[in-house]
């Protein structure tokens, strides 16, 4: 029973150099910021809203080939105000945790491998601001001849939801963080601050490995909203598996 977390909250977390495409930044004053995009690593995180007229920044690529043991991939920060100030922080991945044993595994607790929310877009006076990208899910490897999973275990390795963006003095929220109560519902994007400004993107979650895009921008002097986070992976190897609770993303056997 009881809890080891390696999320981005929790222990073993290090982010990879992975890191995806931060949001363009304020040119000058009346100018758009543009969000930063999700990470990836099983899931392809959600790219970043884009800054008016502009483009949107690409996430890294996604691969479910998991050959060590690793982290997750942090999330591209958001845009800067004309300042060079204000960037929505990109969210921090998940860590990862690899159990190994010659006999049995039996699982009656919980494994939180989640990443974490961007940062919203921060208040600047005549700024613009993007909001960060998620942090993409980490890792958890279980490796035995037997694995059991209790009825009310949970493995969590989804990603975190987009900061949203913000024009004006006043700061965007701060997108969300998966959550062991309810790991089968996705990280809400941060709401955005402004007009003009875009939401975060959702994180991954039990329908969709990719994260969300962000919303761009829909004005000149708006700052457009961060990508969600990819999945991460949880991975085993056994010759029997009884999976019990509830596995997000769920649960693939190792090649």
């Amino acid at each position: 029973t009881g809890l080891i977390d390696v999320s981005s909250g929790g222990a073993g977390t290090s982010s990879m150099s992975c890191a995806s495409t931060s949001g363009s930044n304020q040119p000058a004053i009346g100018g758009s910021a543009g969000g930063g995009a999700g990470g990836s690593f099983a899931g392809t995180g959600g790219q970043g809203g884009a800054a008016f007229s502009g483009v949107n920044p690409q996430p890294g690529s996604a691969s479910s080939n998991v050959v060590f043991v690793h982290a997750g991939c942090r999330g591209g920060a958001g845009g800067r105000s004309y300042l060079g100030t204000g960037p929505g922080a990109p969210g921090a991945p998940g860590g990862a945790v690899y159990l190994l044993a010659s006999g049995p595994i039996q699982i009656m607790g919980s494994i939180n491998a989640a990443g974490a929310g961007g940062g919203g877009g921060q208040g600047i006076n005549n700024g613009s601001t993007g909001g960060g990208g998620g942090g993409s899910g980490g890792l958890i490897f279980l490796d035995a001849m037997v694995i059991t999973l209790g009825s009310g275990t949970v493995l969590l390795a989804e990603g975190g939801a987009g900061g949203g963006g913000s024009s004006g003095g006043t700061s965007a929220g701060a997108g969300g963080t998966p959550r062991i109560s309810s790991p089968e519902t996705p990280a809400t994007g941060g709401v955005k601050m402004g007009l003009y400004s875009g939401n975060g993107g959702a994180g991954s979650g039990a329908l969709d490995a990719s994260g969300v895009i962000g919303t761009d921008a829909k004005g000149s002097d708006g700052g457009a909203g961060g990508g969600g986070g990819g999945a991460g992976a949880i991975r085993y190897k056994a010759s029997t598996l009884s999976a019990g609770g509830k596995v997000y993303p769920p649960m693939q056997q190792a090649i």
